[in-house]
């Protein structure tokens, strides 16, 4: 499974380059008119070449973003805003040496950025953004914060990509279809009518919503989807913050190995960035993303309440690279995995309940990872640990997995305390490889093999814990070393079989009715366990 990798692209950056240019000049800024195309006899002039160089360096900016598609992040390049940097410095002490104002080239920038042209919609945004907004935050011509209504899809994209930083773009009920995707540069806030009543909806590749902003961009009270067959993320994040409340998203696909991912949160941080940002998510809804349904990656870390996902074949909440922050309320129905966690990621989720997800949990990383009042239901494995990192579950209830409760393995550190798990399931919880785990409280009701087995070089104790209804209640094998304390089995044909080389210590175990077999070669002892009849082999 791959990620995308957003690189520092459409940003800031350009607009405060821009600004540069012209800082070197003396004199107020103008106040702002409709720019018009300035004729020949302008041009002529020493400020007026200059600007003309400004405007032709700035599309050659734009034009660096040909062939690259809105969910093709990880192939955007610096080359273009390199050159842009360099042309600013040369333009800069071009226009000291000519002594032109800031508030004459200002206009005559403003005038020339009327010829910018784009080309795809992402070339579209970023010509837009800059015949819109030319200095950044510094512009007059930005006009700051607005309320602004929209009922078309038209009326939309124009409002996205001409409002000014921190504005409000109400959006009436209806279906907004666009065309391509829609890029968001500027900080804004899209409000719908609610989920069920406004809807921006698109069938373009790549994303239907794209956001690289200096700031937050805020979706309040909508749906947003992707229609058709194309490869394509529905929303992605690839600079600044969030805030997403009460927001549905659907219809991600992936197609010659793009897309597929409801949400992508993702942001690099550039050094240019100046305002603080939001990581929030609340009441969010996410159905039928083929790839998976949010992925947090970077070193994001988001606050996520009342998450939903539903139907996809990969993971419905992805956390990976070094990304963290905290998750509660998550519901999982028919997902590939619940909840994965891979590279150095270290979530903290509170009230997870997964249903029929293949793996419920899945943790394959470094990262530490603590979870607390998970419900896991169905599916083939409720938790599988194969990574170097560590997990702390806490009141785990596992019920009617086909294959395995628990597994862990590689050199995974992992603590249950108070876990549950049920049903027909071959063997309840299994620990091999190097994993360590603590089993500290709980129940095993099982009816399969085992409900607890060691093997391999696995480590780790057991305290507390009561089984019931498998044909072995505790197995060990290999090179196992598990000590365990206040055990009560009831296993149909052995309370404990150590085999191989195991080592360990049982103390006030309860046995039942059946014995505790150890092989010639372990080294188990069992002491103050007079319930249970030790056979030696």
């Amino acid at each position: 499974m791959t990620f995308p990798d957003p690189s520092r692209w459409i940003r800031s950056a350009p607009a405060i380059i821009l600004s540069m240019m012209l800082v070197a000049c003396s004199g107020t800024p103008a106040a702002d008119r409709s720019p018009s195309a300035p004729d020949a006899s302008v041009r002529a002039t020493p400020c007026g070449a200059i600007a003309e160089e400004i405007v032709d360096a700035i599309q050659l900016y734009v034009d660096s973003f040909a062939g690259i598609a809105a969910g093709d992040l990880e192939r955007a390049s610096t080359i273009g805003v390199e050159r842009l940097q360099i042309e600013a410095d040369r333009l800069r002490s071009k226009a000291g040496v000519e002594d032109c104002s800031q508030a004459e080239l200002t206009d005559l920038v403003r005038a020339e950025l009327a010829r910018l042209r784009g080309g795809t919609a992402v070339q579209d945004a970023v010509a837009e953004t800059f015949r819109a907004d030319p200095l950044g935050t510094v512009d007059p011509s930005d006009a700051g914060a607005d309320e602004l209504t929209v009922t078309t899809a038209d009326e939309l994209v124009d409002a996205v990509n001409q409002a000014g930083s921190n504005s409000v773009i109400t959006m009436s009920a209806g279906r907004y279809e666009l065309e391509s995707p829609l890029i968001v540069l500027r900080p804004l806030t899209l409000a719908g009518a609610g989920v069920d009543d406004t809807t921006i909806t698109s069938g373009a590749a790549g994303a239907t919503l794209v956001s690289v902003v200096d700031g937050d961009v805020q979706l309040h009270d909508l749906t947003v989807e992707h229609t058709g067959e194309l490869g394509a993320h529905v929303v992605m994040v690839a600079q600044g913050g969030y805030d997403l409340q009460h927001v549905h998203i659907s219809g991600a696909r992936v197609a010659d190995d793009t897309g597929g991912f409801g949400i992508v949160l993702q942001p690099n941080r550039a050094p240019l960035d100046s305002q603080p940002t939001s990581q929030r998510l609340a009441d969010v809804t996410l159905a039928d993303n083929s790839a998976g349904g949010l992925v947090v990656a970077g070193h994001q870390t988001p606050t996520i309440q009342s998450l939903t996902v539903t139907g996809t074949d990969g993971c419905a909440l992805c956390y990976v690279e070094d990304a963290a922050g905290a998750a509660s309320d998550v519901t999982v129905i028919d997902a590939g995995i619940g909840v994965r966690v891979d590279q150095r990621a270290a979530p903290t989720l509170t009230g997870l309940d997964s249903t029929d997800a293949q793996v419920g949990l899945g943790l394959t990383g470094s990262g530490a990872v603590k979870i607390t009042d998970a419900r896991l239901t169905g599916g083939a494995i409720g938790v599988q640990a194969t990574g170097s990192g560590t997990l702390d579950l806490v009141r785990a209830r596992i019920s009617d997995p086909s294959e395995l409760g628990v597994r862990l393995s590689g050199t995974t550190t992992t603590t249950l305390d108070d876990i549950a798990v049920s049903a027909a399931v071959p063997v309840a919880i299994a620990v091999v490889g190097q994993a360590g785990a603590r089993i500290s409280g709980g129940s095993i009701s099982t009816s399969g093999d085992a409900g607890v087995v060691w093997d391999e070089q696995a480590t780790g104790s057991v305290a507390g814990l009561r089984l019931s209804g498998q044909r072995l209640g505790i197995q060990l094998a290999g090179a196992a070393q598990v000590d365990l304390t206040d055990v009560t089995t009831q296993g149909a044909q052995a309370a404990l079989v150590a085999a191989g080389t195991t080592s360990g210590t049982v103390s006030r175990l309860v046995c039942g009715e059946v014995a505790v077999v150890l092989g010639e070669q372990t080294s188990v002892r069992v002491v103050d366990s007079p319930s249970c009849p030790v056979i030696r082999e």
